[in-house]
């Protein structure tokens, strides 16, 4: 369902629904917790032109 979809839904305005999933998104992976990480992946991907790259972490 989309961000507009639950807005319509709800009576409410799109911002407001955009805010409380960022506020949300923020509560659940603001601090991952690493004490059992053990190993951390890196990419590198060519979008071409003037984006030049995009590394992935």
């Amino acid at each position: 369902m989309t961000i507009q979809a639950v807005a319509n839904h709800l009576g409410v305005g799109w911002d407001m629904i955009k805010d409380i999933q960022a506020r949300y998104l923020q509560h659940c992976f603001d601090k991952p917790k690493l004490c059992n990480l053990k190993r951390i992946a890196i990419d590198e991907i060519y979008l071409g032109g003037r984006s030049g790259y995009l590394t992935i972490v």
